[in-house]
């Protein structure tokens, strides 16, 4: 059987990304304490979705959504339909809360939908940080965007929760070339959602 080289991962936006066995577990681990569930047994759950990455045999890499697919499905023919149920409503929520939130231009003359992908190559542009890592930034801070149940933010707290996400991962010293005096240089509000 021919074994995926890449084991990557098509995402949403059609970008591709390498499969992260390590975000899977978590999501895995989180679901099955949440339904009261020992979470020692998610890596072996996560290994066996990895091996569908691991030996797909298609030219393009899977999606997130055969990913998902497969996860209910082993935590359905494991005898965790709960958990399966709990991963199902989790992404309902999340989509839903993605699809009310928008950004506030600059200027405030629009708002546009909230765009977790956006934020990823605004990071990757104006800090220099490499795709894998803006990505999982931007992961992070869709988590507090959503998290706050706005419909509506600005770019500029868009911008700021990217510069305090920076600092938390000791990069923001890095990405912005130098030094910093008294914080971190602005990046630009125009590139999160333009």
């Amino acid at each position: 059987m021919k074994k995926n080289k890449r084991a990557s991962v098509e995402k949403r936006d059609g970008s591709c990304e390498a499969f992260d066995f390590r975000k899977l577990r978590r999501g895995l681990a989180a679901a099955m304490e949440g339904c009261g569930y020992d979470q020692l047994y998610a890596d072996a759950l996560a290994r066996a979705v990895a091996i569908h990455v691991e030996e797909w045999r298609e030219d393009a890499p899977p999606t997130t959504e055969y990913l998902f697919h497969c996860v209910r499905t082993v935590l359905q023919e494991t005898g965790l339909p709960d958990v399966a149920e709990a991963v199902m409503r989790h992404r309902r929520l999340r989509q839903s809360k993605r699809k009310r939130t928008c950004v506030l231009t600059p200027g405030g003359e629009k708002a546009e939908p909230w765009s977790k992908s956006r934020v990823a190559h605004s990071i990757e542009r104006n800090h220099e940080i490499g795709a894998g890592v803006a990505r999982i930034l931007a992961g992070e801070i869709e988590t507090r965007v959503l998290g706050l149940d706005f419909a509506v933010v600005s770019a500029s707290l868009v911008a700021e929760l990217i510069r305090n996400e920076l600092m938390a991962w000791g990069l923001a010293e890095a990405a912005a070339g130098a030094a910093p005096q008294c914080g971190v240089e602005a990046s630009s509000e125009e590139t999160i959602h333009e």
